[in-house]
């Protein structure tokens, strides 16, 4: 072999190492995005599950009154709707997943105002 094939195919070398790793890391980006995608869902899950639980517990107690469970679910499942059309693209982005978020901290302040109110209600 002459120095300059030597030369070419050391570079061809150096080039696919380099090749390799870009894949590697944009392997491993794609993998920790997904992640966090899927823990975002995973965490909107959760606490929605929480929500409905509360308001059960509540309607279950005398807290809320049924006119006040009705209009917590019809939030509750508002919330559902934006998530899933959140969801509809595959990835819940930070700007979606910011909105929901915001939703569910005002829908967590009238759970608690409804079931701290001094209504009365029929056992």
């Amino acid at each position: 072999m002459s120095k300059g094939q030597t030369n070419r195919m050391k570079n061809m070398t150096k080039l696919k190492i380099f090749l390799f790793a870009l894949l590697l890391i944009a392997g491993f980006s794609l993998s920790a995005s997904a992640q966090t995608e899927t823990g975002r869902a995973d965490r909107n899950d959760a606490r929605q599950a929480a929500q409905r639980t509360r308001i059960a517990e509540g309607r279950a107690s005398g807290e809320l009154t049924r006119a006040e469970t009705v209009q917590l679910r019809a939030e509750q499942r508002q919330i559902r709707r934006v998530e899933r059309r959140a969801e509809a693209d595959g990835t819940l982005t930070r700007r979606e997943a910011k909105r929901i978020n915001r939703l569910q901290n005002q829908a967590s302040r009238n759970i608690r105002r409804q079931k701290n109110d001094p209504q009365d209600r029929i056992q």
